[in-house]
């Protein structure tokens, strides 16, 4: 099924631009499949041009099997006044040997002429000669428009004049990039509006967050008919970071009702996140929305009070009512339980119906549950299968138990988890 908005991820070549972000070969490999399982459907894996590290991801790459994803090797047009046969960048990118072939070209004639040091029309040229040769070699083409923004407000007309030129070279996919990242909504909107009206190509949009609009800036451009957004997990990238694709996934399925990844993968939207933290050693940030450990937290005061009665009254998604990722809070366990239709009994048994009232509150089917409904980054409601099943609390691998060693044989062990199913509010 050909879904409503493409997920482009990034992470692995503009999330790398971020300050202390770095991978391995075997990180990216790891991550580049972990994002395939996920859903996503372009992974961006490197610039094989730019050093030594991607052009050996690539080699090893194309030995892996991605089931949902395309994988994409990111590079420029052809330098001026060479063909695009004889660019040895170029050539990295055939020899990459994936699927999809992402290339940047100037928008702004600032950059054409003080930047590249050459003329507009040969900007031109340097963009429709780099998209044909790519697909008479048999590639699927992502055009992104550098300063795509900041160059229709220099100048509309040739502005748009460069994306026709990667259109009617034969992109498939022309994205809006808002490389400098300090445009505003409304900009971002006009213009993609008009790029909708010009263009026949898919239009993409590619944002950062340097005025912290990111997020909102690619949501802007999805409601004007943009339907291929690039992004990055937890927002990594230069400077101050790109368009965080753990917002912008959850955002677009539950307040705008696009299809992106399918339902079944939201859940383990949590895991994701953390999973590249870790990968990239780093802290897991508890302030990021949807993900974060304190995303759903309630310190105290008249927000508990009221999520203690009505769980949407203080939370944006409603907990598990709406299908949102947590369930539960050091604050208030008791009141999600119960919400979810936990009993309080230390077993913390739960029949199948009960299971089955705790999934149809959500857009997911029951086997979607995993070790995603979870308390404040320290436990996991972990949902068996099968008639009967039990409802177990899991504590995270390395995270201090306080003593309790409670074991349960029964229950399955998930990668990253240890069994501490008699746990007592």
């Amino acid at each position: 099924m050909t879904p409503e908005i493409e997920i482009y991820d990034t992470t692995l070549r503009d999330g790398t631009q971020g300050h202390g972000i770095s991978f391995s070969v075997a990180d990216k490999l790891r991550i580049a499949e972990r994002l395939d399982a996920f859903g996503v459907h372009y992974v961006e894996g490197g610039w094989p041009g730019s050093n030594p590290k991607d052009i050996e991801f690539f080699a090893e790459a194309r030995h892996r099997v991605f089931r949902h994803a395309r994988l994409a090797a990111f590079g420029s047009t052809r330098r001026k006044d060479v063909s695009a046969a004889a660019d040895e960048q170029v050539q990295l990118l055939i020899a990459a040997a994936t699927p999809v072939v992402t290339i940047f070209g100037k928008t702004s004639p600032l950059h054409v002429r003080e930047v590249l040091q050459t003329s507009l029309d040969e900007n031109l040229k340097m963009i429709g000669e780099t998209v044909r040769f790519l697909k008479a070699n048999g590639k699927f083409v992502v055009y992104d428009a550098e300063h795509c923004f900041d160059g229709f407000k220099e100048d509309a007309p040739y502005a748009l004049a460069t994306l026709h030129a990667a259109e009617q070279a034969g992109a498939d996919v022309v994205t809006l990039c808002d490389t400098n990242g300090g445009s505003l909504p409304a900009d971002i909107a006009a213009i993609t509006r008009l790029a909708r009206e010009e263009l026949r190509a898919r239009i993409g949009i590619h944002t950062h967050d340097d005025i912290g609009l990111g997020v909102a800036n690619a949501l802007a451009a999805v409601e004007q008919g943009a339907t291929h957004v690039q992004g990055t997990v937890n927002g990594y990238g230069e400077r101050t970071g790109n368009c965080n694709m753990t917002s912008v996934i959850p955002i677009l399925h539950f307040k705008m009702n696009r299809r992106g990844v399918p339902a079944a993968s939201l859940p383990l939207l949590t895991e994701l996140s953390q999973f590249v933290d870790e990968t990239a050693n780093l802290r897991p940030n508890p302030r990021l929305p949807w993900v974060g450990s304190s995303a759903f937290s309630h310190k105290g005061g008249t927000h508990v009070n009221a999520v203690a009665k009505v769980l949407s009254s203080s939370e944006k998604n409603g907990c598990l009512t709406s299908g949102s990722i947590t369930a539960t809070t050091s604050d208030v366990p008791l009141e999600r339980f119960r919400a979810s239709g936990l009993s309080r009994n230390p077993k913390l048994s739960a029949t199948a119906s009960t299971r089955s009232r705790v999934a149809a509150a959500t857009e997911f089917p029951p086997e979607a549950f995993l070790p995603q409904l979870r308390d404040g980054g320290r436990l996991a409601c972990i949902l068996g299968g099968g008639p009967g099943a039990k409802a177990m609390l899991y504590f995270r691998s390395g995270d201090d138990l306080g003593g309790r060693s409670i074991f349960d044989a029964s229950a399955a062990v998930l990668p990253g988890f240890v069994k501490t199913p008699a746990f007592a509010f």
